[in-house]
């Protein structure tokens, strides 16, 4: 396997419990995911209790893809890990982290890094993912900036 890592970062102004919420809540992250505004239609099904270790987020599109997501750990209102288990096209295994740095008075840095591996045969690929990635991320992480600062 052969791994694609990716880290994005952006600035929002709001306060701490505002930008967690939208964080920490598979069902609020149907706001601004990058993948859910493509396909609105993918099927999800979410387990145990939403924004809690132990949750699960799982995505089918009936196309190609389907994946699952698992809080594995939360740290207060300031970190979350997460892995990743892609089903579909291929199964492999990633991880994925969001981290909340006060910059200010309500201003946050959210960090954004994800690490999933890819199957060997699709080494000549391993750029065009995480290009797409990173521009998915970068999209993502607009998305919550806008709907706090510019939607209140």
């Amino acid at each position: 396997m052969i791994p694609i890592t990716v880290e994005r970062d952006i600035v929002i102004q709001a306060s701490l419990d505002d930008i967690w919420d939208n964080i920490i809540h598979f069902q609020k992250q149907a706001l601004w995911s990058p993948w859910l505004i493509i396909d609105a239609k993918c099927k999800r099904t979410l387990t145990w209790e939403d924004g809690k270790v132990g949750t699960i987020d799982t995505w089918k599109w009936e196309i190609i893809w389907a994946w699952e997501r698992e809080n594995i750990k939360i740290i207060g209102h300031e970190f979350v890990d997460q892995e990743l288990r892609l089903k579909k096209p291929y199964t492999t295994k990633g991880r994925a982290y969001m981290v909340l740095q006060q910059q200010g008075s309500n201003t946050y840095e959210v960090i954004w890094w994800m690490e999933l591996n890819i199957p060997f045969y699709l080494f000549f690929m391993k750029k065009s993912f995480t290009e797409i990635i990173s521009q998915d991320y970068d999209f993502g992480l607009h998305m919550p900036k806008t709907l706090r600062e510019e939607w209140k």
